[in-house]
């Protein structure tokens, strides 16, 4: 029966292995036999012991043949293990030029791609005109060599020259913001330490008591008054601490304090008698 085609599967070739070794063993064994029958004749032994001598070759054959020696058996080991190891580094070496081979193989379809896509780019906005350019950049690109340096200014001052009034302006600006969004007390704080920093600058407590009035905060905007007009006594400028009350009055009709200072004032005399010099 013819046989087909070689099966991959590790039973056949086991089948076919063994078949084939036995097959080997069979010839082999003929051969001896062969062999012994010609010396045995040459030799003219009886029929029983050559008997006895070829079962003896026989049984020896048959030994050596079903038991190989333990170095032939390690190289027949050492051998299969090489093979597959071969056979690994082979399949590995095939996987990896696959690898290497794919991602060239995308590196350059990419590339493809992008330089189509760069050739296909068109801008949708229409060119402007030289003329319109022209007029934007104008309009927004500096002259650097006609900017003038920054002009020097004496420091503005206060009445009495401690604070300048563009710090003051400045300052002022920004605890009207915080006042805006409800951080009154931060702002009390914070004006209350610029005067302590400036306890004769008059401007700035008028400054102060305008933000407070301009936010309808009565409380701080009288305390600022108050302290104007205390201020103002001590420059001996009784009209205006007289000014400075009235206008706590404006904003607080009953208040007593207000009401006291104006009394004395109105029993103070008009002159004072004058020291001898």
């Amino acid at each position: 029966m013819a046989s087909g085609p070689e099966s991959d599967d590790p039973d056949d070739i086991f089948a076919g292995f063994v078949r084939k070794a036995n097959a080997e063993w069979v010839a082999s064994v003929e051969a001896v036999l062969s062999e012994l029958e010609a010396d045995l004749g040459a030799s003219g032994a009886g029929p029983e012991e050559r008997d006895r001598e070829g079962t003896d070759r026989v049984v020896l054959l048959t030994t050596r043949k079903s038991h190989p020696p333990a170095a032939e058996a390690a190289t027949a080991v050492r051998r299969e293990d090489a093979v597959r190891r071969d056979d690994a580094v082979r399949r590995d070496d095939v996987t990896v030029r696959e690898r290497v081979t794919d991602v060239q193989v995308r590196a350059v379809r990419k590339r493809r791609s992008l330089a189509r896509s760069t050739e296909d780019w068109s801008s949708v906005v229409p060119e402007r005109s030289t003329k319109a350019q022209r007029r934007e950049a104008a309009a927004l690109v500096p002259d650097v060599a006609s900017v003038p340096p920054p002009a020097t200014h004496a420091a503005e001052g206060s009445e009495n020259g401690q604070i300048p009034s563009g710090e003051l302006d400045r300052k002022l600006s920004d605890m009207d913001v915080l006042v805006r969004y409800g951080h009154v007390s931060q702002v009390e704080a914070e004006l209350e330490a610029l005067r302590l920093r400036y306890p004769d600058d008059l401007l700035l407590l008028r400054g102060i008591a305008e933000l407070y009035v301009r936010h309808a905060l009565r409380g701080p905007a009288l305390e600022a008054l108050f302290t104007l007009a205390t201020g103002l006594f001590e420059r001996r400028n009784v009209e205006g601490m007289r000014q400075a009350l009235e206008q706590a009055l404006v904003l607080d009709p009953e208040n007593g304090r207000a009401q006291r200072l104006l009394s004395l004032l109105d029993q103070r005399p008009s002159a004072m008698p004058g020291r001898r010099r």
